[in-house]
């Protein structure tokens, strides 16, 4: 009786820190992707933001959160573009992932706010 009973405790206390283990979220790059965000970010900075979206359209994500990162991202530099509107589904679908850091989460809710504020705003005029 008393091997059941550790054994029970034993088998409860390992599916207790897998549930734990799995709602822990990475936010880390994988390194594919991670090498490539800083020369998009640079083609970025220096104002070819057209260029830097195509390099970040171009990445390919290994993990759910390279992609709602990537998402995000694109979504961003669209909305700091002249084709505003076409940041929005990326900044939809990096939300919907669920993936995304919790201040990477709420800058990307802010800017989906303002674009479709200001893309009602354009549409009553």
């Amino acid at each position: 009786m008393k091997k059941l009973l550790i054994l029970l405790v034993a088998l409860t206390l390992t599916s207790c820190q897998s549930t734990i283990a799995e709602t822990k979220q990475n936010y880390i790059l994988s390194e594919s992707v991670g090498v490539h965000i800083a020369s998009i970010y640079d083609q970025y900075q220096i104002g070819n933001i057209d260029q830097a979206i195509v390099m970040a359209k171009n990445l390919v994500p290994s993990t759910k959160y390279d992609k709602a990162y990537i998402n995000q991202m694109i979504g961003m530099m669209y909305a700091n573009s002249d084709k505003v509107k076409a940041g929005i589904p990326y900044l939809q679908n990096a939300l919907k992932s669920k993936a995304l850091s919790p201040a990477s989460r709420k800058r990307a809710k802010e800017t989906l706010e303002k674009l479709n504020s200001l893309i009602a705003t354009k549409k009553e005029i």
